[in-house]
C-alpha cells in the first residue's frame, strides 16, 4: 500500500538523508503506530506547553534567557532520563550536537549544586510525564 507523506515529513527524510540517518530510522522516528506524536516531539511539545512558549520560538536562533532555558531542559529529559539520540534532540532543536550536550551538562552542574528552581522544574515536568 502506498503511503502520502506530507511536504514536512518528505523534508523530514530528506534532512534525515543528508545526516546518514536510514529509512528505517526515518520511519520509527517519523511514524508511532502507537501513538499520534512521537515521543521525542510529544516531550518537546510538553515541555513547552509548561514553561507556555511557542515550539517554533524554542527552536529559533534566539537567546532569550527563557528559551535557552527550555532548550536546555528538552536537551536534559530528551539524553539523560528518555535516553534519545543526540543527534534527534539537536535535529528537533535545530541545533548541532554539541550544543545539545552543552545545554544537557547545564542541567547536571545546575543538579549538582542543587538549584531549587531547576530541582522544582524537573519535579513538577517528571509528574506531568508521568502522567500524561
Amino acid at each position: 500500500m502506498l503511503k502520502m507523506y506530507s511536504q514536512r515529513e518528505l523534508e523530514l527524510a530528506i534532512e534525515f538523508g543528508k545526516r546518514g540517518h536510514s529509512l528505517k530510522e526515518f520511519k520509527k522516528f517519523i511514524n508511532s503506530e502507537k501513538e499520534k506524536e512521537s515521543k521525542p516531539y510529544y516531550l518537546f511539545n510538553t515541555i513547552c506547553n509548561y514553561y507556555n512558549v511557542d515550539p517554533e520560538a524554542v527552536k529559533g536562533r534566539s537567546r532569550d534567557k527563557n528559551l535557552v532555558y527550555v532548550r536546555k531542559i528538552f536537551s536534559y529529559f530528551a539524553c539523560v532520563k528518555y535516553n534519545f539520540r543526540q543527534e534527534d534532540t539537536a535535529f528537533i532543536l535545530r541545533k548541532e550536537r554539541s550544543t545539545v550536550v552543552h545545554y544537557r551538562n547545564s542541567i547536571i552542574d545546575w543538579l549538582d549544586i542543587q538549584d531549587k528552581q531547576t530541582i522544582n522544574d524537573l519535579n513538577n515536568l517528571k509528574q506531568i510525564l508521568d502522567n500524561g
